[in-house]
């Protein structure tokens, strides 16, 4: 029960940011999802760092990693809001933004996953210690 909680409260946090950054005055009059595709950018960057981390030198309570990954980072990004905009753009007609989007959030979103893997994969063997960090 208590990692319900755990993940429930992480979800709320991460859904709540996600919506003030959508939210924000400087994405409304863009005309294109830009908001989604950096916040989906973003928490896959982050998501994959994470947990690199906590694999392979932060030692964290399980309960306190399923609320940031599966909570936070999992209702932070959102694959249906991806799903919906790319429809509205393609009902629309606008093929060309439609395609940029899935392509640009496929490719730069595996990318980001790498660049998260690799960046904390670098803090981990730069370190210099061999023993895990317990959280």
């Amino acid at each position: 029960m208590r990692k319900y909680l755990f993940i429930g409260f992480g979800g709320f946090l991460g859904a709540s940011l996600r919506m003030m950054i959508k939210g924000a005055d400087i994405f409304s009059s863009v005309g294109f999802p830009l908001a989604t595709l950096l916040i989906n950018l973003l928490g896959t960057f982050l998501l994959a760092f994470f947990l690199t981390l906590t694999l392979d030198f932060i030692k964290m309570d399980q309960d306190l990693k399923l609320s940031l990954s599966v909570g936070f980072f999992g209702s932070f990004t959102t694959f249906s809001t991806f799903s919906k905009e790319f429809s509205h753009l393609m009902f629309d007609e606008n093929y060309y933004f439609a395609t940029f989007y899935l392509l640009f959030s496929i490719i730069f979103g595996l990318l980001c996953a790498y660049a998260g893997l690799k960046i904390a994969n670098y803090i981990v063997a730069n370190l210099g210690q061999t023993e895990r960090k317990e959280i």
